[in-house]
Order: structure tokens, then C-alpha cells, then sequence
């Protein structure tokens, strides 16, 4: 049985990791902060996530106390330009984005992965 488990895992473990992208870490890194106003399905924090572990970045999405959506993360330049379309110039059915407002500055290398949350990550 246990022998079962385990290649169960393994397989698993390589089919969700294999979409994953890889950053060449010469790139110089960036940290690009996003507020969102408008109305969010339970779905949206999810999606966001998920196109953030895709393209290999680091960082959260999470509400703010006023009821914006805060989106921070950290990745080379262009592949921020492309996260920052997907997520949020092509949202998902449902949600209706008022207002954007994002700016890009220096990384600060503190994110370990991409959560929807700001538990640890908190500014």
C-alpha cells in the first residue's frame, strides 16, 4: 500500500509542476503593487494565484480593510507586464473592476511563493 501512495505522490507532484515557470535570476527583479476597485467574486483571489505560480512569481493577493483588492509581485519586468494584463485587464466572468492603480519598483525578495493571503507577507 504504502509503495501505491507514494507513486501516486510522485506522479502528482510532476504533473502540477511541470506548468510551473522557471526565472533566470540574472534578470533584474521587480516588484509591481496593484489596487483594484471594484466587485470580486469568491473566485478571483484563486485565479490570480494560479496565473502568478504559472508565470514563477512571488507575492499576494489579498482585500484591504477599505474593500480594494492588493495585489503585490515580484518577478522580472516583462513578465510582470504580462501577469498584470491577464489578471487584471482580462478578468474572469463576474468581476467587475472599477479602478486600477499600479507602480512598479525595486523587489524586495521577501516572498517565498505566491499566496492569497498576507500572512507572513504583510508590508
Amino acid at each position: 500500500m504504502y509503495h501505491e501512495n507514494k507513486a501516486f505522490r510522485i506522479k502528482f507532484k510532476m504533473r502540477v509542476t511541470k506548468h510551473y515557470t522557471r526565472i533566470d535570476m540574472s534578470t533584474e527583479m521587480k516588484r509591481l503593487r496593484v489596487i483594484l476597485k471594484g466587485t470580486f467574486g469568491a473566485g478571483y483571489r484563486p485565479y490570480v494565484r494560479k496565473h502568478a505560480l504559472t508565470m514563477g512569481l512571488k507575492g499576494f493577493v489579498a482585500p484591504t480593510p477599505t474593500g480594494e483588492m492588493e495585489i503585490i509581485a515580484e518577478g522580472p519586468e516583462s513578465t510582470l507586464q504580462k501577469f498584470l494584463e491577464e489578471v487584471v485587464k482580462k478578468p474572469p466572468e463576474g468581476v467587475k473592476i472599477e479602478d486600477i492603480q499600479y507602480e512598479f519598483s525595486e523587489a524586495t525578495g521577501k516572498y517565498k511563493t505566491f499566496r492569497p493571503d498576507r500572512l507572513e507577507e504583510r508590508d
